[in-house]
């Protein structure tokens, strides 16, 4: 299973108006998205970008008085209809390699995990059971606890309701880029930056290069010169999954 991430316009993004990772490698190929059976559902045609900007404009208006509430100030990005938009694609073991390595640098009494988590595995997680329901007051808590990040100085994750209805924790692409630096250098590497991409960086060595750790390094080396990029130009990130 992979986790995509995006950083752009919402206004895209909600109207799937970018290309995916997939997508840039097999440019040609035809998506199909399926139901419970197996068949092929018919999707109603998207609106376009053009169309969903003024709800992601009211969305913004909207969000503002509770941001400015808990001292934050107006939210500002760059929502321009023909703003960057950037994807990469994350797999499922990496990225909860990711997870579990903040986990366990939280709880250093607890004994890490040597391989890269399974789904069975992350349910009976100790780490991650350490942090269910209070992943808001952890140290990485943009990371924890966060699938969508603002371009805004938002100090700890806030409870926003999304365009689509849902409400979630939103949290800060600036903070979000300081917890993956953070768990980066931890694993004795300098971040790369959006120019950048640390061809010259190795994965761990020695002892403490576990496969779980390698994972993470890895993941970690291809999510961040994406939040740097998104940081610089002021783009919301996303998880796409």
């Amino acid at each position: 299973m992979s986790f995509d991430v995006y950083a752009g316009p919402l206004c895209r993004y909600y109207a799937r108006a970018f290309q995916s990772p997939t997508q840039k490698l097999f440019p040609n190929a035809k998506t199909v998205q399926l139901g419970p059976d197996g068949n092929a559902l018919i999707v109603a045609d998207q609106p376009s970008p053009l169309e969903l900007l003024p709800s992601i404009r009211g969305w913004q208006r909207l969000i503002t008085p509770r941001l400015t509430s808990a001292g934050v100030p107006p939210p500002e990005w760059d929502e321009r209809i023909d703003a960057p938009t950037l994807t990469e694609q994350l797999t499922h073991s990496g990225y909860w390699s990711i997870r579990l390595l903040a986990a366990y640098t939280e709880f250093p009494e607890l004994n890490e995990p040597l391989e890269p988590p399974t789904t069975e595995s992350l349910a009976a997680d100790a780490a991650l059971a350490c942090l269910r329901g209070n992943e808001i007051r952890s140290r990485y808590s943009h990371l924890h606890a966060c699938e969508v990040w603002l371009p805004s100085r938002i100090a700890e994750p806030i409870d926003l309701e999304l365009p689509t209805g849902r409400t979630q924790p939103v949290g800060s692409v600036g903070l979000l880029r300081a917890e993956l630096a953070a768990l980066l250098r931890n694993l004795g590497t300098e971040p790369p930056n959006a120019l950048d991409l640390g061809d010259a960086q190795k994965p761990p060595a020695g002892a403490s290069a576990s496969p779980l750790r390698c994972a993470a390094w890895h993941t970690l080396m291809q999510w961040m010169p994406l939040v740097d990029e998104a940081r610089q130009s002021r783009l919301p990130v996303l998880l796409d999954y």
